[in-house]
């Protein structure tokens, strides 16, 4: 298993972490989830004042950008090319980003 220095590296130094509660017998799914939120260096919120109350429980001061169903596509393409060299974390208002809410078009773009 990959460190996460380890997985950003072979990104290219950049990454889409995609917090969410999947869980693995090294560290409880809200503690991983926690150090991602933690670590990026922005973190792309569906709603950003839900968003920031839980940044502030886990005691994150990291910035948010909103990324919602109402974002066009110059605001995904300049996340897209902030993640050509930093960790942007996305995260979504009801679980996984990836399926039926905006997530799914930056996650698509991302693995492009």
């Amino acid at each position: 298993m990959l460190t996460r220095r380890q997985a950003v590296a072979a990104l290219g130094a950049a990454a889409l972490p995609l917090p969410a509660p999947a869980a693995t017998p090294l560290k409880p799914p809200r503690l991983r989830a926690a150090d991602v939120l933690r670590s990026a260096a922005l973190i792309a919120a569906e709603d950003t004042r839900v968003t920031a109350k839980l940044l502030a429980r886990i005691g994150s001061d990291r910035p948010m950008a909103p990324y919602h169903d109402h974002s066009d596509s110059r605001v995904r393409s300049r996340l897209l090319e902030r993640m050509r060299n930093e960790s942007v974390a996305l995260v979504s208002d009801a679980g996984t980003p990836l399926i039926s809410d905006p997530g799914f078009k930056l996650v698509r773009e991302a693995r492009a």
